[in-house]
């Protein structure tokens, strides 16, 4: 995939390397493909035949989960017209900050009309970083909802989400809890607002 179509440095792909005939190629299976942790190696046959007669080949080969789920995850690749409808990573890179406030927005004034008793709430411009090692230091712009408990601490009510069910996790910067809505399905929106007033107004 071609990352400066989101606004992001372009990588040499996978492709690429292979084409200047590297031997071997090795990439993460999660990050930007977006299926299981593992990893992949790819390259010529002579290659790819000494790495698996390694001893270490046995002990690090994936499981059948991990194959399952990495087969499924690049089969959506085939068609990348539709990529952006079918995965999640892809879907959440291509939103613009404008389909995010629009979601915020709505979320903030239903928290503060819920639990404005409760907690600090703010919407404010920050950035995603997307990839990790793939594109290290990249971000996205994004749109975050900055929320500071007042009956308690910002690292005592993150705990209490991470131990919710469903388990909801957060960044926390200057004691504000902060939902980035990149990060967020906008079929979630509803459950956040659900779970952030019933525990804000039980702590």
């Amino acid at each position: 995939v071609d990352l400066s179509r989101y606004g992001l440095e372009s990588e040499p792909a996978v492709q690429d390397s292979i084409k200047a005939k590297a031997d071997a190629v090795c990439f993460s299976g999660d990050k930007l493909i977006g299926g299981p942790q593992c990893g992949i190696i790819l390259g010529a046959k002579n290659v790819i035949d000494q790495i698996k007669q390694n001893p270490l080949s046995r002990a690090m080969r994936a499981g059948k989960m991990t194959v399952a789920g990495l087969e499924a995850t690049l089969r959506l690749f085939l068609n990348p017209e539709n990529l952006e409808q079918n995965h999640p990573l892809y879907r959440m890179m291509s939103l613009s900050v404008e389909q995010l406030m629009e979601r915020a927005q709505s979320i903030l004034s239903r928290l503060r009309q819920n639990v404005g008793d409760f907690a600090d709430i703010q919407l404010t411009h920050d950035g995603t970083q997307i990839g990790s090692g793939s594109v290290p230091g990249e971000t996205l712009p994004t749109i975050v909802i900055a929320l500071k408990p007042l009956k308690t601490s910002a690292d005592l009510f993150a705990k209490k989400l991470r131990y919710g069910n469903p388990p909801m996790f957060t960044r926390i910067r200057q004691d504000a809890l902060l939902l980035d809505l990149r990060t967020i399905q906008p079929d979630e929106d509803d459950k956040v607002v659900e779970i952030l007033s019933r525990l804000l107004t039980s702590v």
